[in-house]
């Protein structure tokens, strides 16, 4: 195989927190020209028994050896807040910012820009069922998004019901 990858993680997980630092990088020459790298964290800390933080940060980048042009780099910002309002309902927030302004076209609509994510959701427990229903706001700096006259917008939101059950 022509495709050389390599994938590392350092990790700590302690009683009330964990952090992980993750790489990923692979090149697929010479069948293809391109090479990818990506480093990543995900840290938590229990702040109370009720309450919870969480970090997620990636970075990504793309080199063509024979077109610079394709060359780019993206990258994403990503905190957690929880509060468990009793055992069986929690409050969630997400905070997410994803800049793919130096990213290269084979990411799709969204490079040139970048998004700000808004999401809470609540999380109510029956036994091993889990209901969650979500609401979400994105803003783009860039036009990205279209209404259902499929106008372009840089402002989206969304209304959703999850649902998850455990074995």
């Amino acid at each position: 195989s022509t495709q050389k990858t390599f994938i590392g993680q350092i990790a700590y997980a302690g009683d009330t927190g964990s952090a992980y630092f993750n790489v990923t990088s692979v090149s697929s020459n010479p069948s293809s020209d391109e090479n990818k790298t990506q480093f990543d964290f995900v840290g938590s800390k229990k702040i109370s028994d009720k309450f919870s933080l969480g970090f997620n940060g990636t970075y990504a980048m793309t080199n063509n050896d024979n077109d610079s042009s394709l060359d780019g780099e993206w990258f994403a910002l990503v905190g957690y807040a929880n509060y468990a309002v009793k055992e069986t309902v929690s409050l969630a927030y997400r905070l997410e910012y994803f800049d793919a302004k130096n990213a290269t076209p084979g990411v799709g609509i969204l490079a040139g820009s970048s998004v700000i994510g808004n999401t809470l959701s609540l999380n109510y427990k029956v036994g091993n069922l889990t209901i969650i229903p979500e609401i979400r706001v994105d803003s783009a700096s860039e036009d990205i998004f279209s209404d259902s006259d499929l106008t372009p917008k840089g402002l989206t939101a969304f209304a959703l019901l999850a649902t998850t059950y455990s074995f």
